[in-house]
């Protein structure tokens, strides 16, 4: 034992894994010499005992002038020899050697002995058939046959020279009763056969009850034989021609003497590779602190050659993984607050530019009023045109009015970008209450306006802000129809979408304005609004775009035929 602990580790996992190897072989070889034999020898007699009764059962059910067919199926199947004997143990003798039949043909009354190929048949008497025929050279009563047909069915056909046509009723049915004229000259049944007659085993036997099992070493084979009483005077012999459990033992020896060789050579290079590895845990820990240190945090410790191994090498790689997870949520929270520090920023720049077009576009109406009201004080006006001046003061009124709720609209922006509550919504409903607010509108401008919408078309959204954006929509688009035109809005299901269209027809945008139509206080050149109902804050569709941003919906405006369409598309809600 000192010996052993005064060795190199290399030298311990060289003696281990050797001695494992020699004791797997030694274990495996006394398994072959003192179980494997009995064993296989138990279990082959288990099944074959098995089969043997179900044959047996089979013999004393069948009619004893028709063993052929039980017997012909058992001995191809297993592999075995099959006698029939009589009460003396001689095999029985057959009157027919062949399977034949004999057919009267319709034409000449003939009478003709045809051998069948197959060891079964399905004809049967008084069967029609059709056949291809040639006299056989060894017997000159008998007929080989070539090709059949059986009740206007065809069997088979082979060609055939000097062959003769046979067509006629089925007469006489000539079958061997066993397969003993195809066993008994064998040797093998012949030395069993006379073993069995000289047994004293079978001299005692009480076949009544149950048969006889003989068990008969050869030089090359081990045979297992069965004698079993089938009816009254009448045994059936069979015989297994095995390989001795020794033969087999000797060829498994000689296979895995190969193997074991391989594997003694397999567990020299294991324990050299073992050997030479044994110190790469410790490596393996000493290049990951390394990794660590200079902040490569992606390091994973695998090492379980030992407990001690195996913790130290868990602490490593969850110390690493700690400090990835810490270090991203640091750069984390970094990239949140310059993001939100860029975002403050646009937004100031973004209030700024947007106080300073306010300002612009208050001043126009602001102006004007002050114009118009100072000169219908001073007098400049006539009677009929302050009234025509003071329908300019209330227009300009309403505009500034209509601006300063979009304004509204535009902070309230603010609201659904913090707090974004959405629900189900179905775009239909909406839509139509909508057209209940602008009713009045499309019947004042003569507009022809139609909804065309799918069934199920709802989506997850806000419903107040949808509400404005679908209303912005609708004014936008009834405020640039001209009138007696056409307003059409489709709502349908594209796959797992919702697509929301709404298409006015009579007028088109610039392409060069196309593309700036989302941002605040833009309005089309005059060619576009000399047919307007009213001016805008030119808002509604900025706060169209935003909303929809805010919502994450898909949405653009381009121009069709003679017309403009507007569209969004959103997720369909998956419970429809």
């Amino acid at each position: 034992m000192n010996r052993f602990r005064n060795l190199s580790l290399s030298s311990q996992i060289f003696f281990f894994i050797s001695s494992f190897v020699l004791l797997l072989i030694l274990l495996q070889f006394l398994i072959y010499q003192f179980v494997f034999q009995g064993f296989y020898l138990n279990q082959q007699l288990s099944i074959l005992n098995t089969a043997v009764t179900d044959y047996v059962v089979e013999l004393r059910t069948s009619p004893s002038d028709n063993y052929f067919n039980p017997i012909y199926n058992f001995t191809t199947q297993n592999n075995a020899i099959s006698l029939v004997l009589d009460e003396n143990f001689v095999p029985i003798q057959e009157e027919f050697e062949n399977y034949s039949v004999e057919v009267t043909d319709s034409s000449t009354f003939e009478v003709y002995r045809i051998v069948l190929p197959e060891t079964s048949s399905v004809i049967r008497l008084s069967d029609r058939i059709n056949a291809s025929i040639r006299l056989r050279n060894d017997i000159d009563d008998e007929y080989d046959i070539y090709s059949l047909t059986l009740n206007n069915d065809i069997q088979y056909e082979i060609p055939c020279s000097g062959c003769i046509e046979v067509t006629g009723i089925v007469t006489r049915i000539n079958a061997p009763r066993t397969l003993n004229l195809y066993f008994r000259s064998n040797q093998t049944a012949v030395t069993e056969l006379f073993k069995v007659r000289t047994s004293e085993q079978i001299k005692v036997a009480d076949f009544d009850q149950v048969g006889v099992r003989l068990i008969s070493n050869t030089e090359f084979s081990r045979n297992i034989v069965y004698l079993n009483k089938v009816a009254d005077n009448t045994f059936v012999l069979t015989i297994f021609i095995t390989e001795s459990p020794e033969e087999i033992t000797n060829i498994l020896g000689a296979y895995n003497f190969t193997i074991y060789l391989v594997v003694i050579a397999l567990a020299v290079v294991m324990s050299i590779l073992v050997s030479r590895f044994i110190s790469k845990p410790i490596i393996t820990i000493d290049n990951a602190a390394k990794e660590i240190s200079n902040l490569n945090f992606d390091v994973v410790v695998n090492e379980s050659q030992n407990i001690e191994v195996s913790s130290l090498s868990k602490s490593i790689t969850t110390m690493a993984a700690n400090l990835k997870n810490t270090v991203q949520k640091l750069n984390q929270r970094n990239q949140e607050v310059t993001t939100l520090y860029d975002d403050q920023q646009d937004q100031i720049e973004l209030r700024k530019k947007f106080i300073s077009a306010i300002s612009h576009e208050l001043k126009t109406p602001l102006m004007v009023m002050n114009i118009t009201a100072q000169g219908i004080l001073d007098g400049i006006f006539s009677e009929p045109e302050q009234r025509e001046e003071l329908q300019r003061i209330l227009s300009e009124v309403g505009t500034l009015d209509s601006m300063i709720k979009d304004l509204l609209d535009v902070y309230k922006l603010d609201e659904l970008r913090m707090d974004m509550d959405v629900e189900k919504i179905n775009l239909r409903s909406i839509t139509e209450r909508q057209l209940e607010n602008v009713d009045n509108l499309i019947q004042r401008y003569s507009l022809e306006l139609s909804l065309e919408s799918d069934r199920n078309v709802s989506v997850m959204a806000n419903p107040k802000f949808m509400g404005m954006v679908i209303s912005n929509i609708l004014t936008n688009a009834i405020k640039y129809t001209p009138d007696k035109n056409k307003i059409k809005i489709t709502i349908q299901s594209i796959k797992d979408k919702i697509e929301y269209r709404v298409t006015n027809y009579g007028t088109t945008i610039p392409e060069d304005m196309l593309e700036h139509i989302w941002e605040p206080f833009i309005r089309v050149d005059e060619s576009r609004t000399k047919q307007t109902k009213s001016k805008g804050s030119g808002l509604g569709l900025y706060i169209v775009s935003e909303t929809l941003k805010a919502h994450r919906f898909d949405f653009g405006i381009e121009n069709v035929k003679n017309g403009v369409s507007i569209w969004f598309t959103a997720k369909k809600n998956r419970k429809d």
